[in-house]
């Protein structure tokens, strides 16, 4: 079934369509119906006449899959069938995988291929790879530069012409240093295309010259200036902010004629009156010019200079001057935001881009002649090529294309620009219709150089009716969202009608609004509960962790507040259920705000799962295969790469045994290796033949299955899945594996320099992507676009809104623009200023567009993380509050059930503080985390006293090289544990560090409940270096750390410490040696008793095989040292005592 708005973009099969989809609104399925009824109502027409365009590989084997679908569905249908139609539905299921649908770079390949004698390519060329791009820019860059700076190395007269002919060259060498020029180049050369076209607007000679002229680039600035003083003035003029205090200063005159504020009032009437009139164009329909446009930002800035002192005490005095203020700051607020004018420092600037530009054009040069040597292609090549192939006079390719091509589908178009938008037209001849399809309130890939003016500029272009394009041209839109709770819609339309507060016919960088209309009926046995919650926070000063983690804690709770309670989700089949952490996704701005969430989702015992990291090459588990690689490629000469290899899964030595092959020579590592096997085959045996058989397998196999065969061997994947993200870093290797497939012809060692290398130059590669099962989904929001998620979390709103700015700065939009300034000098051209103005409005208003795309993500629930306070920023959390909350921030405590007026209706949703309403937190269980004081004012000091611990707990720090170390000399810890290794995994020592950490951080004086304990003892077990990644082995100090606990609150010790009424852990002090270094001491525990006398503690985990008595004599110098001490220091008498955790003995000393 289709609506009536689906119906008629799907019908319209002979007019040229664009459709602007709202979020949610159906737009594949109405693509796949469009490509369907194509083929209904044209019988000549085939698939191959037909061309659909998607964004993503992925959504176009989303569309084969569904038209192969309906086809099927189609070829066994009665009433197809009774029309003669069934065969060829069938026959067109069979095509579709041969169908020409993919993405605008596949088929401009295709199209390459098919003329690559027009294009004069050969047909054989391949797509440049990251690595190789990287090495051919840096080399093309550095060779440019070098040139430069080898011509002024000439003698003679020679060399002043040289210098005169790169002066600007030299220049710009002189501005930036090495390092941000090459960055800016490289910058430059991956977006060549879009450089090009904002070249060619500069100046229009530019692509016959390849330079642009000063005189040029001075009159293009000159004219973008006067073009955006007059839009400024125009959104000015006609915003309804404006119009609205314009009528109440003109309907409430002051009756006192010589009245100060009645004189300004219509000081500002009269100044509005007139630039409104300067702007309006002449009936003769010349622009405004130049000087009209200058007059009116006087004008505007006479009303913001005005001056509000003076005037009468009365009610209507009173009532104007409210008025004038909100105009003065409107007013003020339009003059600030850029200089109406250039500045001395611009021809600097202007000569620093002629500079710039010709660097880029010898790096092109270079790069192209790379390239063509190595007959590759980068994506820039492709889009370029094929335009350069359609536009030749006689193209065989346009002609074959414009005879065949009947339709053409375009999904996404808000994510292109103006070149590819071109190669689009360029394929449609008289027959061909386009349907374009997109939303732009959705287009957010602006770094990608997708641009949204193309969508504005199309959607005007047909509904006047492009003469380019042969047939009826229609412009519509689905409003219709089937995703989200009417709650949600409501929700997102009060907010975005008040976000998109711009006109695309003055900016054209910006988003029109348009209303979603909820399509899924409230249901109304639960009608009462709010879908969407605004969750304010303040940030606790006492919070232990890191003050980043703090909001990850806020969503950590509302997350598991959700699942407790209840709440249900309205399956697509109808069916209700209950909430599990599959349905929620977080999602942020940025990469690097994935950390905080999974440390505090780990703490919580919330399953998650993190997609689109990008640190690939950076993790442990690459970096533990690539030391292996390089050992296996040269043994004898890789120590270091060893030494990595011999603490990592694939061989898992503990560190004593490492550090036992340090002999003094100078021997390599290897032979060390070999040597020390012979002498102690029981520890070091299944090591070393593990690595010879290695060793061999490297010099007889390819790469892919040597690697393959390592992993069967080691079991390293199995391995890693015991470690915390194991499934994150067991489907990273194989990741890696596939990654060799394509370097099947190269060694184990080239591969592990190629890894290397791809670090060096900053390749991003993202991590292995997971399936998410019944975890919480943490993403980037870019990543979430064209997904939906039952719950959604929005955290990080209170980030900055734009990154900084590169030196240089290019945009269709507004030209290129360098910043010559120095960097502790305010000497920026004012041209620089301009365009990095009108960059940042543009970033803000995409910054606009990705909140849209986050928040319509949500099917049935939605939680903002908005935190109270914070510096007065342009960001989501000060563009929200006040569309939110007006004035008026809601009370602290408490529910509230608020709403946003949309339209005449009401949109509700829940408001509170988060500190209060979801209630305590883990951290704040008994004392666990509770700020405790200092040393009491009345002990003194002789000494220097330390600060003593700030008693708030850290989170455990986890090794993450350790926790790649699973076991003892290699072997499994479930079948070390049952042959009676756990001796040599949980030593004493070991046992007796991870009881001290237990103990620094537990509740003093309360006992906590199980779960409580489990947890905690689990958390801190993970922070113990080595082996405690596997499963057994962490069962087992689970097992032994709750038995130690158990044991210690059935003793006398917890008895004396539920009674104290001052107790200090781990409290460390100096001691003065007579002149010598301070020495430092630190008491376990340091305690006053109910009856006054004050207790010195010591932990330890010895076995009492020879009593306590004997055993405690071994420690009596320590603590009778620590009583005499601190009675030196406070003048208090201490009791000294050992507690030997395994038996719960609390011995006097």
């Amino acid at each position: 079934m289709l609506t009536q708005e689906q119906e008629l973009a799907v019908k319209s099969v002979g007019q040229n369509v664009l459709v602007a989809a709202g979020a949610g609104s159906g737009k594949t399925h109405v693509l796949v119906e469009r490509y369907v009824e194509i083929l209904r109502n044209n019988p000549e027409t085939g698939l191959s006449n037909i061309i659909a365009v998607t964004f993503t590989r992925k959504a176009a084997a989303e569309m084969r899959s569904r038209l192969k679908s309906k086809f099927l569905q189609l070829s066994l249908d009665a009433g197809e069938k009774a029309q003669g139609l069934d065969r060829r539905w069938h026959e067109a299921m069979l095509e579709v995988d041969g169908a020409k649908i993919g993405t605008i770079h596949s088929l401009c390949e295709s199209i390459l291929k098919l003329f690559s004698a027009d294009c004069g390519i050969d047909p054989q060329f391949s797509m440049l790879d990251e690595l190789t791009t990287k090495e051919l820019l840096s080399q093309a860059i550095e060779g440019a530069i070098r040139d430069i700076v080898l011509s002024q190395s000439e003698v003679g007269e020679s060399a002043e012409a040289q210098t005169s002919s790169h002066q600007h060259e030299l220049f710009v060498l002189n501005v930036l240093d090495f390092d941000k020029l090459k960055s800016l180049l490289e910058s430059m050369l991956r977006s060549s295309m879009q450089i090009n076209e904002t070249l060619a607007i500069v100046d229009r000679a530019y692509l016959l010259t390849g330079k642009i002229a000063l005189e040029s680039l001075r009159d293009f600035a000159s004219r973008l200036l006067d073009e955006v003083k007059r839009q400024r003035l125009r959104e000015l003029l006609q915003s309804e902010k404006l119009k609205r205090l314009l009528q109440e200063a003109a309907s409430n005159a002051i009756a006192k004629d010589s009245d100060a504020m009645e004189q300004n009032r219509r000081l500002v009437l009269s100044c509005f009156a007139d630039a409104s009139k300067r702007l309006t164009p002449s009936a003769s329909g010349l622009a405004v010019s130049s000087q009209e446009i200058d007059q009116c930002w006087r004008l505007i800035g006479e009303a913001a200079s005005i001056n509000m002192r003076g005037g009468g005490r009365g009610d209507d005095v009173k009532a104007v001057k409210e008025i004038l203020k909100e105009l003065k700051a409107l007013c003020q607020d339009f003059i600030e935001k850029f200089e109406p004018s250039f500045n001395t420092f611009d021809e600097e600037g202007f000569e620093g881009i002629l500079g710039i530009v010709s660097l880029y054009r010898m790096a092109l040069e270079r790069y192209q002649s790379a390239k063509a040597e190595l007959n590759s292609v980068d994506y820039n090549d492709l889009i370029a090529m094929t335009i350069e192939a359609l536009s030749a006079p006689q193209s065989r390719a346009r002609a074959f294309f414009a005879e065949r091509l009947h339709a053409l589908l375009v999904d996404e178009f808000q994510d292109t620009n103006d070149l590819q938008a071109r190669l689009l037209s360029l394929l449609a001849g008289d027959s061909t219709r386009i349907f374009l399809i997109g939303d732009d309130k959705q287009s957010i890939y602006k770094f990608q150089g997708a641009d949204v003016a193309t969508f504005n500029k199309w959607r005007d272009a047909l509904r006047q009716g492009l003469p380019a394009l042969k047939g009826e041209s229609l412009v519509t839109k689905l409003t219709a969202s089937f995703r989200s709770h009417p709650h949600v819609v409501g929700f997102v339309n009060a907010v975005f009608e008040k976000v998109f507060d711009s006109d695309p016919a003055i900016l054209s960088y910006v988003a029109s609004f348009e209303a979603l209309n909820a399509a899924r009926p409230l249901d109304e046995s639960n009608a009462s509960e709010n879908h969407v919650d605004i969750v304010r926070f303040v940030e606790d000063e006492e919070y232990p962790g890191d003050k980043a983690q703090f909001e990850a804690q806020m969503v950590a709770q509302w997350i598991k507040h959700k699942i407790a309670s209840g709440s249900e989700i309205e399956e697509k089949s109808g069916a209700r259920r209950t909430l599990n952490f599959g349905d929620f996704a977080v999602l942020v701005q940025r990469n690097g705000d994935f950390q905080h969430f999974e440390k505090v989702f780990a703490r919580h015992n919330i399953p998650f799962v993190v997609f689109g990291g990008s640190g690939f090459l950076r993790r442990q588990e690459v970096l533990d295969f690539e030391n292996l690689l390089r050992f296996l490629d040269n043994p004898q000469e890789t120590g270091h790469a060893l030494l990595a290899v011999l603490r990592s899964p694939f061989c898992s030595l503990t560190d004593d045994l490492i550090h036992s092959l340090a002999d003094g020579t100078r021997q390599p590592l290897w032979q060390k290796l070999l040597a020390k096997s012979e002498e102690r085959p029981d520890l070091y045996g299944q090591t070393v033949r593990l690595l010879k058989r290695l060793i061999e397998d490297a010099a007889l196999l390819p790469l892919d299955e040597l690697l393959h065969k390592i992993v069967a061997d080691t079991a390293f994947d199995l391995a890693l899945l015991a470690a915390p993200d194991g499934r994150q870093r067991s489907r990273n290797i194989w990741k890696l594996l596939q990654m060799t497939a394509e370097c099947d012809h190269i060694s184990a060692g080239e591969f592990a320099d190629r890894l290397a290398k791809m670090r060096q130059l900053g390749v991003r590669e993202s991590e292995a992507p997971l399936d998410g099962g019944d975890s919480v989904k943490i993403m980037t929001i870019h990543a979430s676009k064209g997904l939906e998620f039952p719950a959604v979390a929005l955290p990080c709103l209170s980030g900055g809104r734009v990154a900084l700015l590169d030196k240089c700065i290019y945009h269709p939009y507004y030209g290129i623009a360098l910043n010559t300034a120095r960097e502790d000098k305010n000497d920026k051209p004012g041209w620089f200023k301009l365009a990095a103005f009108l960059n940042e409005e543009m970033e803000w208003e995409e910054k606009k567009r990705l909140l849209y795309v986050a928040m319509t993500r949500a099917r049935d629930y939605l939680a903002l993380f908005v935190k109270e306070g914070g510096r007065n920023v342009k960001n989501y959390r000060t563009m929200l509050q006040p569309i939110l909350f007006g004035a008026d921030i809601p009370p602290a405590q408490g529910l509230l059930a608020a709403s946003l007026n949309f339209r005449g209706q009401d949109q509700p949703f829940n408001t509170y503080l988060a500190n209060d309403y979801l209630g305590q937190y883990d951290w704040r269980s008994g004392e666990l985390f509770a700020s405790q004081v200092g040393i009491q004012d009345e002990i003194k000091s002789q000494a220097m006293l330390l600060p003593t611990m700030s008693r708030t707990a850290k989170d455990p720090e986890v090794d993450t090289l350790g926790l790649t170390r699973i076991t003892a000399r290699g072997r499994r810890a479930d079948i070390a544990i049952d042959e009676g290794f756990d001796r040599e995994l949980i030593s004493s020592n070991f046992l007796g560090t991870f009881f001290h950490q237990l103990m620094e951080n537990l509740p003093a004086r309360t006992r906590p409940d199980e779960d409580f304990l489990r947890r905690y003892v689990s958390d801190v077990a993970f922070g113990q270096s080595f082996h405690m990644a596997h499963g057994p082995v962490l069962e087992r100090l689970l097992q032994e750390g709750l038995k130690l606990l158990d044991t210690y609150y059935e003793s006398r010790l917890f008895e004396l410490v539920q009674s104290s009424p001052r107790l200090f852990k781990e409290m460390t002090y100096l001691i003065d040696s007579y002149g010598e270094e301070y020495k430092k001491r630190q008491p376990d525990l340091v305690f006053e008793g109910a009856d006054g006398l004050w207790y010195i503690v010591d932990y330890k985990t010895d076995h009492l095989e020879a009593g306590p008595e004997l055993q405690a004599r071994r420690h009596k110098e320590q603590l009778q040292s620590y009583a005499r001490d601190l009675e030196a220091l406070t003048g208090f008498v201490f009791a000294p005592y050992v507690y030997f955790a395994r038996p719960g003995i609390l011995y006097p000393v």
